[in-house]
């Protein structure tokens, strides 16, 4: 069962220690909530995302795309270099963007990860090189994918390539579904 609601009150009960959490919503039907009420749930509770609009996710491929076609390069390697330049690293526990660090002489290419080599270092003789490591854009926010498609947008415009009018633009960023 999940539904969007507001959190009304958390009270604590004296006697056994145990919370007692309320939340107001309509979209949860009587008989549901019947048929669960002894039952021990697995409850979370989390902010909406917004998603980002299929229309921002087009129009990005298509800028890639004619990025791709100026610089003489692959769609792939240009959405990888867009990436680095305005794309957000994998988050640690500790707030940190997460690296890798890996031997040298080994191509990380295969993995299908998204990186930047940020430096390298020596351990018992052995060169080992450290990357920062990139999500996928389809993994990204409302904010995230703005900040990803204004990245690309410069791009396509340092290179001359036409692109739709900022308040077009604007409009559509605007259009995330919830």
């Amino acid at each position: 069962m999940e539904f969007f609601g507001k959190l009304k009150s958390v009270t604590r009960d004296v006697m056994t220690g145990a919370y007692d959490v309320t939340f107001a919503t309509n979209d949860v039907p009587a008989s549901v909530v019947d048929q669960r009420k002894d039952d021990v749930l697995l409850v979370k509770a989390d902010k909406p995302k917004r998603k980002r609009s299929l229309d921002s996710n087009a129009y990005c491929w298509l800028l890639i795309s004619k990025i791709a076609d100026k610089i003489h390069s692959s769609k792939e390697e240009v959405y990888e270099q867009m990436l680095i330049r305005y794309g957000q690293p994998f988050i640690n526990e500790n707030g940190a963007a997460q690296m890798i660090t890996v031997r040298a002489d080994i191509d990380i290419k295969p993995f299908g990860l998204y990186t930047k080599l940020i430096g390298s270092g020596h351990v018992d003789g052995k060169e080992f090189s450290h990357y920062v490591v990139f999500r996928g854009s389809h993994t990204y926010d409302t904010k995230e994918m703005s900040i990803f498609i204004d990245g690309v947008v410069s791009e396509a415009k340092e290179l001359g390539i036409d692109h739709i009018p900022l308040v077009e633009l604007e409009k559509m960023k605007k259009k995330w579904n919830i």
